[in-house]
């Protein structure tokens, strides 16, 4: 849950990106492919809008495995969401570092 999310997040920045090349490129693709120098369109959001969407969600995805791994076991030991918790961690210093930049 917490990779996928943390995937989901950078297909979104991904896209966030490269969307606004989009309508130029279906317009007139030989200029848009052949180009060296394309202007470059205005994001559709920041890389801040969209880092704070994905931590956000890594949040609620972290949630949401600490949850079931205590349903799933009832008796599992207090350490068992350790390495949910480190990953969440890991992919938050990552969306971090977008927010940041």
């Amino acid at each position: 849950m917490v990779v996928s999310v943390g995937h989901m997040s950078k297909g979104l920045a991904k896209f966030v990106s490269w969307a606004p090349f989009l309508p130029e490129a279906l317009w007139d693709p030989a200029k848009a492919i052949a180009s060296k120098a394309v202007a470059s369109p205005p994001a559709l959001l920041s890389l801040s809008t969209v880092g704070l969407a994905g931590l956000g969600l890594l949040l609620a995805a972290a949630c949401y495995a600490v949850r079931e791994i205590w349903l799933a076991d009832k008796d599992a030991h207090p350490w068992a969401p350790l390495p949910v918790i480190v990953l969440s961690g890991a992919f938050a210093l990552i969306i971090l570092g977008w927010i940041l930049q």
